[in-house]
């Protein structure tokens, strides 16, 4: 589905969820019982949908476009990923440390963290070190993933020149 149409589609689930909250439709003892049992609450389902819709809406944003339309292949799987994200912080933190294990420089990264929805929290330093953390254990012989079957001092090569890169503009 197209993003306008997934954000279209969101709007009115949120719509609906709303009608729901102002407007507790009567329900036979049937539907009470399984409301008791449910953990979601209708509140809840909103927040859900709420974040849902506002991580949707940065799917438009220039620079997820600009990742989605680029002939390079890793680019679109990033905008990929960041599609599934649903700008969770985790996830777009593990995201951005592959970016910069990937050697990608470290003002997309920034700029991936800042169209996340939400206050993340996470710099540019903190997933360089993040991703020297992983070629370290690399390094040490412990299990870290670094996107593929690269040599772990060429990935912290890559890294190293992405922050001397971002540090002499």
């Amino acid at each position: 589905l197209s993003v306008e149409a997934r954000i279209e589609m969101t709007r009115k689930a949120i719509k609906m969820v709303k009608h729901f909250i102002e407007k507790p439709r009567k329900r036979n003892s049937e539907d009470s019982e399984e409301a008791s049992d449910s953990k979601v609450t209708y509140a809840d389902t909103l927040t859900h949908l709420e974040k849902s819709l506002a991580h949707l809406e940065t799917l438009n944003h220039s620079f997820i476009i600009s990742l989605r339309n680029s002939e390079q292949e890793m680019l679109q799987k990033y905008s990929n990923i960041y599609d599934l994200s649903r700008s969770e912080k985790g996830k777009v933190h593990e995201q951005a440390v592959a970016m910069c294990l990937d050697g990608q420089p470290l003002r997309m990264i920034q700029q991936l963290l800042e169209v996340a929805v939400g206050p993340l929290d996470i710099s540019p330093k903190d997933i360089v070190h993040n991703a020297v953390m992983k070629v370290i254990s690399a390094l040490s012989g412990h299990s870290a993933d670094l996107t593929g079957p690269q040599d772990p001092l060429q990935v912290l090569e890559g890294v190293v020149a992405a922050a001397r890169a971002s540090v002499d503009k």
